[in-house]
């Protein structure tokens, strides 16, 4: 594992501590560096969604800390925390089933049914499985076969 990936898995830890203490949830942690620094990006929400920006803010004054004290980056880092917006990725069952009744666009992690992407509209979620209606009828979509989702907008 290199450094910028264990300092995103030390940060992500941290971050999903906060975020629980505050009632949201980590929805993805992004970190990349650039020259000398590196970049977090954390998308974070509601359970149900509806973050408000002051709860952004929370999460972010206390993941700096994080990074600062307990990390020891110094100047060496910026920091962006934000709502996942519409565009929201879709990665487990929590998020396929807020998704029901909205297309989406999926990638699978391999080929499935011959395609390795696809649309349709969420029909449901149950037992590890999304029903997704296409255009060629509705599909059962493992949930471990996703590689990620998003909505269409």
């Amino acid at each position: 594992m290199g450094r910028t990936e264990e300092i995103r898995t030390r940060a992500l830890i941290r971050a999903e501590e906060i975020c629980r203490e505050e009632g949201l949830e980590v929805v993805d942690l992004h970190v990349h560096a650039h020259n000398e620094t590196l970049h977090f990006q954390l998308l974070t929400d509601r359970p149900m969604g509806g973050i408000e920006i002051d709860e952004c803010e929370r999460v972010n004054r206390a993941l700096d800390r994080v990074l600062e004290e307990e990390l020891h980056l110094g100047p060496h880092y910026t920091l962006e925390v934000s709502s996942p917006g519409l565009d929201r990725p879709l990665r487990n069952f929590y998020d396929f089933r807020r998704a029901i009744g909205r297309p989406v666009h999926i990638f699978f992690r391999a080929p499935f049914e011959g395609r390795k992407e696809t649309e349709g509209v969420i029909g449901g979620v149950r037992d590890g499985e999304i029903i997704l209606r296409t255009g060629s009828g509705e599909k059962i979509v493992p949930i471990d076969m996703i590689e990620r989702g998003k909505q269409v907008i």
